[in-house]
């Protein structure tokens, strides 16, 4: 029997039998929502550690126990549980779409998540919310869709978000953008997000903002040049050119790490990312060799930590890759990764 299937049935029982005398007792204890959000934030604080099918379920079971507080809660305490569970299910979303590649999901979790933060006076978290909603439509290369969400989200994120919010959001339009075949459009973004950082402001960024930084930026940067290098190339004209600074731009990123290819074992699953992007950036110049050496140390670490985004990267990378070296990395594949 399914895990799923077994707790159905076990509330279904429990609940018939025990509820009833349970109300003998009397009212339940009121909710603490200070401890129910200190949960939310270890589940988050947690994230990059964790599993990430294990994690999805620990922050649904807590998503799920927010809900039944809910039901018992009044005022500012029901507000507060509100946000923590919206700020849990948004979790649960983001790791079914980056961890587990699973943007059907993430699409669905995101809406509940949505609904819990209905009407939260906290803004900073609505912005990311929507910022994650374009995700799903950006990725799939429907700009017109991602756009929509990021309008709303940079509406709330005026209301009190953080240069490092407020330049997370030009990176995700950055990315949207060069999914949907406009890398022009994406460098302007990214150089938004480099303004915003540097201008600063008056209110600080959330606890929560913990996957972007002016690192992370260079990895969105990193990812933008190389797909204006890839349009070149399809041209035809100024190839080298192009290309090379595709590859500056990717080992400034890179420059970040540290550690370095033969000690994958530091490697944080958006390392991971940035890793396999400056080895098509080599496979685009031709040195194959060290696209391949990349390759093989993001694998080593993906297999110790899966991370579906950068797994989306070695389909890049296959595209670049002369016939007769793809075949190498697919060897380099199946040793790490085919479990």
């Amino acid at each position: 029997m399914e895990r799923r299937e077994f707790l159905t049935g076990a509330a279904a029982v429990l609940g018939g039998a025990l509820l009833p005398l349970l109300c003998d007792l009397g009212a339940p204890p009121s909710p603490d929502p200070d401890e129910f959000a200190r949960q939310a934030a270890q589940l988050w604080a947690n994230c990059w550690s964790s599993e990430p099918l294990t994690l999805v379920y620990r922050a649904a079971d807590h998503a799920e126990h927010g809900r039944t507080l809910l039901a018992r809660s009044r005022g500012s305490d029901h507000r507060r549980i509100a946000d923590a569970t919206g700020l849990t299910t948004l979790l649960v979303g983001r790791t079914a779409f980056f961890d587990l590649g699973q943007a059907a999901a993430t699409q669905e979790v995101l809406a509940v998540a949505d609904r819990y933060l209905a009407g939260s006076p906290d803004h900073p978290l609505l912005a990311c919310l929507h910022g994650h909603q374009a995700f799903v439509p950006g990725w799939s290369g429907r700009w017109a869709e991602a756009e929509k969400e990021l309008a709303i989200a940079a509406g709330h994120a005026r209301r009190g978000g953080g240069p490092g919010l407020r330049a997370w959001l030009h990176a995700v339009a950055a990315e949207c953008l060069t999914r949907a075949g406009k890398p022009r459009e994406a460098l302007a973004e990214i150089e938004r997000s480099r303004e915003t950082l540097v201008a600063g402001g008056a209110h600080p960024d959330p606890w929560w903002l913990d996957y972007f930084d002016a690192k992370r930026l260079d990895g969105f940067d990193a990812t933008v040049a190389l797909a204006a290098g890839r349009e070149v190339l399809s041209t035809g004209i100024s190839t080298q050119r192009a290309t090379r600074h595709a590859l500056d731009r990717v080992e400034r990123a890179l420059g970040h790490l540290h550690t370095t290819a033969a000690e994958p074992s530091g490697y944080t699953p958006q390392d991971c990312v940035t890793v396999l992007d400056r080895a098509t950036a080599y496979a685009l110049i031709h040195d194959d060799d060290q696209a391949l050496r990349l390759a093989e140390a993001a694998c080593r670490a993906l297999a110790k930590r899966p991370y579906a985004a950068a797994h989306g990267r070695l389909g890049t990378l296959y595209d670049t890759l002369p016939a007769n070296r793809a075949g190498k990395l697919r060897e380099i594949e199946l040793t790490y990764l085919a479990a």
